[in-house]
């Protein structure tokens, strides 16, 4: 896959957004060939002169690391839903898809109507458009997950984000989603493919992931110290993980800075969520399930509520604790948490949906919905706008 350089595009606040994701995932990427070559081979049968390919895999699986693969390398035109920063509507959708439409093939409008959102015509509009001009190149549009989009006021018979039943001839649309019952979409068109954690396919892929990470010197230096031969780590992790990058994602780095107190792989969890369920029995044990619950509690579930990243002082500001609390907190979270400079603020959001998931099987988050919407409306009435019933 040759890399074009032309993925960047208009509208440029989204675009920043997703060039900071897309380089993100493509850190310590590995393999992925068998994926790669499905897609193709569903690109160039001739049978198949357009429709969407669905690519399904439970949460942690690399999906998204995928699409930011073939974006990078393939210039293809895209859009990442992130629940997490509420990228995730219809309009911020249909209005960055058809700018980079617009944009990429010199589409003769002006700019993207208001009205956008109401209905996928325009988008249609400027793929009939594409498809024109295309000169026998393949359009090739990537969406990353799908079954974070924003559904609700969705009709019972619209697809998600409003996604065309049928594709002008030319038109590809590749789509990542967790394998849900209905993901809302009927099409004329497609194919699936189901990545599975236990596939020899992707199993090679995270033994290669494991490999690549014992080459670090600091990660060769652990593994010296816990007296582990490397190809007897490399295969008991690889069962640990369930098949799962993101469970790599975090132990891996969790084992070279010896966070592991034992020191043995037997310490090591089983899967994912045994992860999550390790971390938050260690700040249990921390200062207590008092303090846990009085300080650690309110602000980790703070972040599984937050649409978008959040300063340390909007976090006290919310859950009414000291600026030294919340940062204590933080720095304990640390590992599930991305970091961002937004107006010269460090910003934070938590890192992945399989944390706010088990965040929510956790307790009722709906409570804390409840008291930043409280919060707010207090906030209103200080300031005069609303006023008293």
């Amino acid at each position: 896959m040759k890399s074009t350089n032309n993925y960047k595009t208009a509208p440029h606040e989204l675009r920043l957004v997703f060039d900071t994701l897309i380089a993100d995932k493509l850190k310590n990427f590995v393999g992925r060939e068998f994926v790669f070559n499905e897609i193709d081979k569903f690109l160039e049968n001739k049978d198949n002169d357009s429709g969407y390919y669905i690519i399904r895999g439970k949460p942690g699986i690399g999906k998204t690391a995928l699409m930011a693969k073939l974006v990078n390398d393939r210039g293809y035109i895209h859009y990442f839903n992130i629940a997490s920063q509420n990228i995730r509507t219809v309009r911020q959708f249909l209005d960055n898809i058809s700018s980079q439409l617009i944009f990429r093939y010199k589409l003769e409008f002006q700019n993207v109507p208001s009205n956008t959102s109401e209905n996928s015509a325009f988008l249609s509009l400027c793929l009939d458009e594409a498809a024109k001009k295309r000169n026998n190149e393949k359009i090739v549009l990537v969406i990353d997950a799908l079954d974070e989009s924003d559904r609700s006021n969705l009709a019972p018979a619209a697809n998600a984000l409003f996604l065309p039943d049928s594709l002008p001839e030319g038109v590809y649309i590749i789509i990542t989603t967790r394998p849900l019952d209905d993901i809302h979409l009927t099409v004329a068109k497609k194919e699936t493919l189901d990545l599975d954690r236990y596939s020899d396919d992707n199993l090679k892929d995270i033994t290669t992931y494991i490999e690549t990470y014992t080459q670090r010197l600091h990660m060769q230096d652990r593994l010296r110290i816990i007296n582990t031969d490397p190809k007897k780590f490399i295969e008991i992790l690889c069962k640990k993980s369930e098949g799962n990058f993101m469970y790599l994602y975090y132990v891996l780095p969790a084992i070279e800075q010896g966070k592991f107190s034992d020191g043995t792989l037997d310490e090591l969890p089983q899967g994912l969520e045994e992860y999550y369920n390790r971390h938050w029995r260690q700040m249990q044990q921390i200062d207590g399930k008092e303090n846990f619950a009085k300080i650690y509690e309110p602000i980790v579930y703070t972040f599984g509520v937050v649409k978008e990243p959040v300063s340390i002082e909007l976090i006290g500001y919310f859950t009414r604790l000291a600026e030294r609390d919340v940062r204590n907190a933080i720095n304990c979270w640390r590992e599930f948490l991305d970091e961002q400079m937004i107006n010269g603020t460090r910003r934070y959001r938590i890192y992945h949906s399989s944390f706010q998931e088990f965040l929510r099987d956790k307790t009722n988050l709906k409570e804390y919905h409840k008291i930043f919407a409280k919060k707010r409306l207090e906030d209103l009435r200080n300031l005069g706008i609303l006023k008293e019933k």
